[in-house]
């Protein structure tokens, strides 16, 4: 069966859903955040959208050349200097604070873009560094040594998954468990800094472990999901990511990252040990019936936030408070529905997908 199958009618509202945000007056692949939002389409919510039809497995119900010429347009968006693809339709204006640089949204666009891309059959033609990357394997470990574990474990994560992602799609080994010098030297750094004690990084030097559970998945999107080493200490993950269950089936605060971050993190870490199983599964029952209680629309799909969508993004303005679907919720809580079919065997065992 098909994972959605255990959630009746729900990729017939999620693809209904879909289409009232796409934009209509473009050529296919454009799509907005949410139905509220004021621009035509964005760039990161037209990759996610396309991420979604990949969940869906709805993909190739798209014309082959249409999903070419969509992947050619987001390509034609690289920046020749940077090698940053850029929304055309953002600008300062959208900008609601200064808390991300454009070269942080840009570069976040970036790796979505690298997820994406393949989907249409297409690749970035230069993929970009970002000025402080390691060159050399003898760079690696100082550079992630001076990342801001003390403070910010969850962006330690997003750098290190960024980085290695970068590197890996540059080299040819993205899908591949060959690895090369520099990522053996970050690979090696990484399982000799792993706290054994909860089995993230960072928690022996922040005291958040919500944060260092955010980080281990933005970090495995470029080491642990993909081909090669395994998790160290699975068992361990599994532990502390349980401990940050709330009563009410959110992990932490709550909202879309920190569940699906969780979620993945059980699933990922259930790949290797069979630790606890019973419980990450009743974990995921409990996180699936807060979604269909908080974060399902009545539209059909699903908000980022307990009873509203999005409202900015990575520093830029989406849209008004409303009660709505928004695409990076209904993207991150149908991996969780199809992670939740996995863990409970209720669908065969799928390959991780972020």
């Amino acid at each position: 069966m098909n994972w959605w199958d255990a959630y009746p009618g729900l990729r017939e509202r999620v693809l209904a859903w879909l289409e009232t945000v796409r934009c209509k007056d473009e050529p296919w692949g454009r799509y907005k955040y949410c139905r509220g939002m004021k621009r035509a389409w964005g760039l990161e919510s037209s990759l996610q959208a396309i991420k979604i039809l990949r969940v869906l497995d709805a993909l190739n119900e798209v014309p082959a050349e249409a999903r070419l010429e969509m992947g050619r347009f987001v390509c034609s968006l690289q920046d020749p200097e940077t090698g940053l693809v850029a929304d055309p339709l953002a600008g300062e204006s959208d900008r609601v604070s200064d808390h991300f640089p454009w070269e942080h949204i840009r570069g976040h666009a970036t790796g979505v873009a690298i997820q994406a891309l393949p989907l249409l059959g297409v690749s970035l033609t230069r993929v970009p560094r970002a000025p402080d990357d390691p060159v050399a394997p003898g760079e690696v470990a100082p550079w992630m040594a001076a990342l801001p574990w003390d403070s910010n474990p969850w962006r330690c994560g997003t750098l290190i998954g960024q980085f290695l992602a970068r590197h890996r799609t540059r080299t040819g080994l993205y899908d591949s468990d060959r690895e090369d010098d520099i990522q053996s030297a970050a690979m090696d750094w990484l399982e000799a800094r792993q706290d054994p004690r909860t089995g993230l990084w960072g928690t022996d030097r922040c005291p958040e472990t919500a944060k260092a559970m955010a980080g281990l998945h933005c970090m495995s999107t470029g080491t642990y999901y993909l081909p090669g080493r395994p998790l160290p200490r699975p068992e361990r993950v599994t532990e502390s990511i349980l401990a940050l269950q709330q009563p009410n089936g959110d992990f932490a605060t709550g909202g879309g990252c920190l569940n699906y971050d969780a979620i993945q993190g059980l699933t990922s870490a259930a790949r290797y040990t069979t630790h606890r199983r019973r419980e990450a599964v009743e974990a995921a029952r409990r996180m699936v019936e807060r979604i269909f209680g908080a974060y399902a629309r009545s539209d059909g799909a699903f908000s980022f936030h307990a009873g509203r969508c999005m409202t900015t993004h990575n520093s830029l303005f989406v849209a008004e408070a409303a009660e709505e679907s928004d695409v990076i919720g209904t993207h991150m809580y149908l991996i969780v529905l199809r992670d939740h079919a996995v863990l409970s065997g209720r669908c065969a065992p799928l390959p991780m997908v972020f």
